[in-house]
């Protein structure tokens, strides 16, 4: 860990830092039903490690998974990354996730919920991890996270960039202090480098509660390119104005499985936008919100021979590795 406080503030941050790191074990929010979900629970013991239990909360039965943490990770990285890919990629994946799990624990935590984190590609895909190599990777970096002026850091992590990262307040707003836009030339031939979707304009109409749209306006773009603001405006004269991240948004959860291969989905808010005939084509370069690590990226610096502590100071210059041997 670097050096940056007094003494007495090194020896403040580390105890309170390691007392997190070093929790053993993680409660885990399965999933989220209105009816009592007696098969669920039986399917759910059957196929996942730990304690499974029922709670009842603001009129909805949760399925609560109380594990041990570096087994989560385990379930993360298999769901969020395949094992086919480098060592010191899944490595550096797992210092992302083992820091976003404490984070975003300790935020729903302070916002009363009954678990730290939801099983969920809007938090972290969980599965059952088969692969050993990826249990060694969570194993060798067992208990380090990346930190920020003393604290656990606000981390995120998507698939590919397109070229360059950016900043969480042109996506969700709000302060997000440590999180850097990067230029990421790694993973230009990712699978996800060019895209093009194509979208009915009834389609689109119908999930923007508007008559027909005409036409979609690009207001505003972010340092990176992306969208930041955009406007739809359908034959009545009638105008939505909306983020880009509000209209992948909307778009997506309309599909109701979010996969690059679903030709529903917009896979990123770094397009450009026309009209042919009935409908909207959209033509864009990455997959997913492209703030934080790029995990194309970090599959291409691994690749070319970077480590895990490497990859992670090129998409998080400002933050720095708490590691094993310094607690």
């Amino acid at each position: 860990m670097l050096k940056l406080f007094q003494r007495n503030k090194i020896i403040f941050y580390f105890c309170l830092i390691t007392s997190l790191s070093q929790a053993k074990t993680i409660t885990l929010c399965l999933g989220e039903y209105k009816n009592y979900p007696y098969q669920k629970i039986k399917n759910y013991k059957t196929l996942y490690p730990g304690k499974i239990t029922v709670k009842k909360y603001k009129g909805k039965y949760l399925i609560l998974n109380r594990m041990d943490m570096e087994k989560y990770l385990c379930g993360v990285l298999s769901k969020e990354m395949d094992s086919n890919w480098p060592f010191e990629a899944l490595k550096a994946q797992a210092v992302v996730s083992r820091t976003y799990l404490l984070w975003k624990g300790e935020e729903n935590r302070k916002n009363g919920l009954p678990y730290d984190i939801k099983n969920s590609i809007y938090h972290q895909s969980y599965g059952i991890c088969k692969s050993q190599k990826i249990a060694n990777a969570v194993n060798e970096t067992k208990g380090e996270i990346l930190i920020f002026n003393g604290k656990v850091a606000k981390v995120f992590f998507h698939a590919c960039c397109g070229g360059k990262t950016t900043l969480p307040v042109f996506v969700w707003g709000g302060n997000y202090s440590g999180i850097d836009a990067v230029n990421d030339p790694y993973c230009e031939d990712s699978p996800y480098s060019n895209w093009e979707k194509k979208f009915s304009s009834d389609y689109l109409s119908k999930i923007f509660g508007m008559d027909n749209i005409k036409d979609i306006e690009i207001i505003k773009r972010d340092p990176s390119g992306r969208v930041e603001w955009l406007k739809l405006k359908d034959e009545k004269g009638k105008t939505l104005k909306l983020t880009g991240y509000k209209m992948r948004l909307v778009i997506n959860e309309k599909t109701g499985k979010v996969n690059f291969k679903n030709p529903k989905i917009l896979p990123s808010t770094l397009f450009n936008v026309k009209k042919e005939g009935i409908y909207f084509i959209f033509k864009g370069r990455g997959y997913g919100h492209g703030i934080g690590l790029c995990q194309w990226g970090a599959r291409r610096m691994a690749e070319k021979g970077k480590n895990y502590k490497e990859i992670l100071h090129f998409f998080f210059p400002e933050m720095t590795i708490l590691e094993k041997e310094e607690r």
